[in-house]
């Protein structure tokens, strides 16, 4: 029997619990991202709360997916915190799905070091003082052989952590309700689709012109209309004089909303300084 079916209604529990939790984090995250320090130790204070969230978040949220397929986990010992261990019990299709996610995630954040999904747990998972990087980060406040400058712990980033949960919960919805999957790159569109929207006071499907502007691409063609206001480049990019004021407008709201969403502040940032393009053969951002 599918233990899924067998359990909806448990499972139905779980997943709301676990997709609240992360909408929580995400908002805090977002909307108050750590601001980098000349003190290494000083930006882990700050990226504390959420990366102690994100390590539960993901631990939990794993273990509930390993529940749905019947797969076995250790519920005792440092094992049953590694993130990385309890990444590799998973059948191979949901985590190809996060490595995908991670991917695209990784192709906005360039800076991020660590290329795929499987290095990062891999290098969150393993400590510094002991054997768990759950552990390390969890007790950091009451490390007493170290102070705030010389703090051990391993390294990490609570945006990709938070990127990571999120995907395993989406994984965990489509497997209860058949909802699709989704990414960053549909984030940032999401957003831009809802401030078109808000600008032109109608559905942007009854606009015909905009539409047509829209149909080569909604990030590539907004990130070029994005870098060309930024430059002061003269184009109206085949748009009607009203529709290129009316995204004119929608161009301040995306900055309000920026505010409390990280991927899209840096979509803009980059978008307002060089080219971006969203490649939909390879489903990347590249710039």
């Amino acid at each position: 029997m599918n233990p899924v079916a067998e359990n909806f209604d448990k499972y139905h529990a779980v997943e709301a619990k676990c997709r609240e939790a992360h909408r929580i984090i995400f908002n805090l995250y977002h909307a108050n991202p750590v601001h980098h320090d000349v003190v290494p130790s000083y930006n882990a204070l700050q990226a504390w709360p959420y990366i102690v969230c994100a390590y539960s978040g993901i631990e939990q949220t794993i273990k509930v997916l390993l529940q749905t397929n019947s797969i076995r986990y250790p519920d005792r010992g440092s094992k049953g915190h590694m993130l990385d261990y309890l990444f590799s019990l998973l059948p191979e299709s949901e985590k190809d799905i996060v490595r995908e996610c991670y991917a695209i995630y990784h192709s906005l954040h360039t800076y991020i070091d660590i290329d795929t999904a499987d290095e990062f747990l891999k290098a969150i998972s393993g400590g510094v003082q002991s054997k768990s990087g759950y552990n390390d980060w969890r007790y950091m406040l009451m490390d007493f052989e170290s102070t705030i400058l010389t703090a051990q712990i391993p390294r990490n980033h609570p945006s990709a952590m938070i990127e990571v949960w999120g995907t395993l919960t989406k994984i965990l919805m489509a497997k209860l309700y058949g909802r699709g999957l989704s990414h960053v790159g549909h984030r940032i569109q999401d957003h831009i689709g809802k401030c078109i929207e808000d600008s032109l006071g109608i559905e942007i499907d009854d606009i015909t012109n905009l539409n047509a502007w829209l149909n080569v691409g909604t990030l590539n063609a907004y990130a070029e209309f994005c870098l060309r206001s930024a430059w002061a480049i003269p184009s109206t990019f085949g748009l009607s004089p009203g529709n290129y004021m009316l995204l004119k407008d929608s161009l301040s709201d995306m900055t309000i909303r920026a505010k409390t969403d990280y991927d899209l502040r840096l979509f803009l940032n980059i978008a307002t300084s060089r080219p971006i393009v969203w490649n939909e053969s390879s489903a990347r951002f590249e710039y």
